[in-house]
């Protein structure tokens, strides 16, 4: 049996998360759970109130805006709750991406056909 050992800390802040909840709290305008994201390079963290009964769907609807909005998505989540949870957060969140991807593509080819039109 080998020792237990830390994960590599990543480069770069937001790079690598970890996600946890923390549960059964006293209700507080209708929460009792809390869930708990920390960027583990710089320790930063966001604490977002829930509910304890939450799907997978629910809490990805909460972290997309509450924290990749702000930092961007990370290469790596680590989080021992669901494995759900972040098949389904990877999955919205590569979609996300492929989307804006491609609409930049059609926004520099429009941008090419309108800069052809103006030369003629």
């Amino acid at each position: 049996m080998g020792l237990l050992q830390p994960f590599p800390v990543r480069l770069g802040p937001w790079k690598s998360i970890s996600m946890d909840f923390i549960t059964d709290l006293p209700s507080t305008k209708g929460y009792d759970a809390i869930l708990t994201v920390v960027d583990r390079f710089t320790r930063m963290e966001h604490f977002l109130p829930r509910r304890r009964r939450f799907t997978s769907q629910e809490t990805t609807n909460l972290v997309i805006p509450e924290v990749f909005k702000h930092h961007g998505l990370p290469n790596e989540i680590i989080s021992d709750h669901e494995p759900q949870f972040i098949a389904i957060c990877l999955t919205y969140l590569r979609f996300l991406e492929f989307l804006v991807k491609s609409f930049q593509v059609i926004v520099v080819k429009l941008m090419v056909k309108l800069n052809a039109k103006n030369k003629h």
